[in-house]
């Protein structure tokens, strides 16, 4: 599974790091490591976390193992994001591309750019509609696609999608893209994927405050820097 190989290929930094503190939001996810990086993720609640009320003081590999319900994925993912061991830049890997894209996610923003058709499955509609050349689909319509480039928003492997998603995905360019996009280069790159767009804080204390009082993405996004990666 995905979540368990990228776990253990962070392990060895995990296991350096403390958890400082955890807050879990109605939005976001965000814990802070000994280090003072900080971490963040989608919250999708379904179950409490078993650890709940044991979890500041321990190492961020255990903080991270339980990986059972999208509660618990949110959490572990809130600490493997904030494991970064390589510098990303600038340039959007999206920004030439053309031809078919494909995303999936909750409600994902996307700008259509240069593309000449975009299909978006989201998990939060229920109905088909359209908007120009972009097209919305419920995510339980999704059986295959073949694209030119797809994003996939960290939130697929918060709710445990993202296999099924790439069992039947075809695309030159996979990203892993958004708040919870975590960079565990050698297991992303097995399972497909050939970039990572990860948010980096420009002030560490206001983000996890946000989190923390219920802030979202508008709130957020003014303390985000979005930076890529190839893999």
């Amino acid at each position: 599974m995905i979540l368990e190989e990228a776990l253990e290929e962070l392990s060895f930094f995990l296991k350096r790091r403390k958890l400082l503190n955890v807050c879990v939001g109605v939005n976001y996810t965000s814990i802070i490591l000994d280090d003072q990086n900080v971490g963040l993720s989608n919250t999708i609640y379904d179950s409490d976390i078993p650890l709940c009320g044991k979890l500041l003081g321990l190492s961020a590999y255990e903080a991270a193992q339980s990986l059972n319900s999208n509660s618990e994925r949110s959490l572990a993912l809130a600490v493997m994001n904030a494991i970064t061991l390589e510098p990303f830049e600038d340039k959007d890997p999206l920004i030439d591309a053309e031809g078919k894209l494909c995303v999936f996610g909750y409600s994902p923003s996307i700008n259509r750019g240069k593309f000449s058709k975009v299909i978006v499955y989201d998990f939060s509609v229920r109905g088909e509609s359209s908007e120009g050349e972009i097209n919305y689909r419920p995510f339980s319509s999704y059986k295959e696609e073949k694209c030119n480039v797809a994003v996939l928003f960290g939130s697929v492997l918060v709710n445990g999608s993202v296999q099924s998603i790439l069992k039947t995905l075809t695309a030159d360019t996979i990203i892993l893209s958004g708040v919870s996009a975590i960079f565990a280069p050698i297991t992303l790159r097995r399972y497909g994927f050939t970039h990572v767009s990860k948010y980096f804080t420009t002030d560490n204390f206001s983000v996890f405050r946000i989190v923390c009082e219920g802030g979202g993405p508008r709130q957020l996004g003014k303390f985000l820097i979005k930076r890529h990666r190839k893999l």
